[in-house]
């Protein structure tokens, strides 16, 4: 197996997840793109089909699918250890989840999901340091896309990644059957926009 991509393997308790970042120049044309997709005659809502209390969910355009799958499918090879394994995406979105909204907990189809967070509008220092939330037991939870599993013990855990604009073209790939959650954020009016999708194996 590659040793760049096997740097990209996580192992966290008793499962393996996949973590990269798009190259800075694709990243600026898909923030664009998804820019210019949200709110657009052409936009088709992807609502009915996910679980998440957010306004604008879309279903993934070929153009942006273009750019970023193949990042997607080189992280797969990566997590399977397959380099030559071959890749179809089953589904695919693009969320805009406004201040407030939260994405509750819940899980995917498929083999394997993604996610990729395309624009921040908040600090997470800021965020950190509200009243409700610098105090808060949980406080490393703030803002955070989340794994939710047990360990081998049975104990329920909890994973955060949390991303602000620093963390702009970051992406995960995790087994689809991983429970899941995306806390809210709410020191900004701006859109959090990330693309999510499901894969698995070309027959």
């Amino acid at each position: 197996m590659n040793q760049h991509l096997n740097r990209k393997v996580k192992s966290l308790q008793n499962f393996d997840y996949y973590s990269d970042r798009l190259p800075s120049n694709t990243l600026t044309e898909v923030k664009d793109l998804c820019q210019e997709y949200h709110n657009a005659p052409n936009s088709k809502s992807y609502n009915d089909k996910l679980a998440g209390f957010i306004q604008d969910e879309y279903l993934l355009t070929d153009e942006i699918a273009n750019l970023v799958m193949p990042h997607i499918y080189e992280g797969a090879c990566a997590l399977f250890e397959q380099p030559l394994m071959k890749w179809k995406l089953d589904a695919g979105w693009v969320n805009y989840q406004k201040q407030y909204e939260i994405n509750p907990l819940h899980n995917h189809t498929g083999l394997l999901s993604f996610v990729m967070w395309i624009n921040i509008p908040y600090d997470i220092n800021e965020e950190l340091n509200l009243p409700y939330v610098k105090d808060s037991t949980i406080k490393k939870s703030a803002t955070a896309f989340t794994f939710v599993y047990h360990d081998i013990h049975g104990t329920l855990c909890q994973q955060p990644f949390r991303i602000d604009k620093r963390g702009e073209g970051k992406f995960v790939i995790f087994h689809s059957q991983l429970y899941h959650m995306v806390y809210p954020f709410y020191t900004s009016d701006g859109h959090r926009i990330s693309i999510a999708g499901n894969i698995s194996p070309k027959n």
